[in-house]
């Protein structure tokens, strides 16, 4: 919101439309000493003209003109979308009710009369502008407001599939180890309710830690610590981290980042996050025997820039636009399932840009993707600093 002595600072533009030229020479004098700009014209249609080219900031509009009146330039304003919310500031001679009422059923903001009192008008401008911005800024407010229900509403349906789904795995296998009779069971068929629980149990973990770090993104809570590292450790991890699922999709992670990488001051626990991210969405979307390459380089400003590619069906352009908005599961043509919670990239790009860095997708259907992170000249460190 704007505050009281910006607004005061503020160059308005106001257009003046009256018939008579001594009122707008008088009603210019009087608003360009007070600091607006002001813009006249001398009849209705001029005004209409003047209004949806320039856009003014308010209007001074006189009621009684030849032609069309001061209510016919009202009512054509207000019936213009491109232009109904411009303040408008009623001039006339008539004090009658009949003339004041008509005016506010137009929706007038304001209304001054004949003679006018010049030290009082750029006050009552004022006025009716900071009125109009409160108007505004409450309007956005409630849009604000409206959308932030509406993902909380959606956060929660989410939230409640992703978090039944691996509860009820969890609740299922071990009622069937406890009451099922495990002395009944095999020993591969116990190692496997054992290992389907613990999966689950991660599952349900992972989708804990997402909602964990949306809330601190959105909240403006999460924090890094930064320490130097090597490149080519953060890697490491991360395609450690993934590990089995690479094994599980028969895909190859190829790690190109080898003992040539640089030294980075990062936190290091946000940024094999990121990667590990970057990596498992790949491998999704990945057939079996497809490669997952990981890479590195430093572009001509210093940036240093990790890629990820795959080989996959790429993402549609419509999907791509979309690819940072959270809770969205991008789909392939692949018929592997997905899962997750379509946190983990929006969670990836606000921890890349907590380095001062950013996170980027490339991507053409039939071509693969290309997932990058880049990181600023100054997040290179020299070894030594180890």
């Amino acid at each position: 919101m704007t505050g009281d002595r910006e607004f005061l600072d503020m160059m308005f533009h106001i257009l003046v439309v009256d018939d008579e030229e001594i009122q707008r020479v008088l009603t210019r004098d009087c608003l360009e000493e007070e600091g607006f700009v002001v813009t006249e014209v001398a009849d209705g249609d001029a005004a209409l003209a003047a209004i949806r080219c320039n856009k003014p900031d308010a209007v001074l509009l006189d009621v009684v003109m030849p032609g069309r009146d001061g209510f016919d330039v009202c009512k054509e304003i207000r019936a213009d979308p491109e232009i109904s919310d411009i303040p408008i500031i009623m001039v006339t001679g008539s004090e009658d009710d009949a003339s004041i009422r008509r005016a506010f059923e137009l929706q007038v903001d304001h209304f001054v009369t004949k003679p006018v009192l010049w030290a009082l008008l750029p006050h009552q401008l004022r006025f009716v502008l900071r009125a109009h911005q409160l108007k505004k800024d409450i309007s956005v407010a409630f849009q604000k407001a409206e959308i932030a229900s509406n993902a909380k509403t959606e956060f929660l349906a989410h939230m409640s599939h992703e978090l039944r789904t691996p509860l009820n795995a969890i609740i299922g296998f071990s009622y069937l180890l406890l009451n099922g009779g495990a002395a009944f069971q095999t020993a591969d068929k116990v190692q496997e309710y054992v290992g389907d629980i613990h999966n689950s149990g991660e599952h349900l973990l992972s989708v804990i830690d997402d909602v964990l770090d949306t809330v601190k993104v959105e909240s403006g809570t999460m924090q890094i610590s930064e320490t130097p590292v090597l490149l080519e450790k953060i890697s490491k991890q991360a395609i450690d981290h993934v590990g089995q699922q690479a094994e599980a999709a028969n895909v190859l992670v190829v790690n190109r980042i080898g003992e040539d990488a640089p030294c980075l001051l990062v936190d290091e626990s946000r940024i094999v996050q990121i990667i590990t991210n970057l990596l498992s969405n790949a491998i999704k979307f990945s057939s079996a025997e497809d490669e997952v390459d990981v890479s590195f380089g430093v572009d001509e400003a210093g940036t240093l820039l990790v890629s990820v590619a795959d080989n996959g069906p790429g993402i549609p352009e419509e999907d791509l636009r979309r690819i940072f908005d959270p809770f969205q599961q991008i789909e392939g043509s692949l018929a592997r399932p997905r899962g997750g919670t379509g946190l983990g990239v929006p969670i990836a790009r606000a921890m890349a840009r907590l380095h001062g860095g950013d996170l980027a997708y490339e991507s053409k259907e039939g071509e693969g993707t290309i997932a990058r992170l880049s990181l600023p000249p100054e997040r290179l460190v020299k070894a030594e600093n180890l």
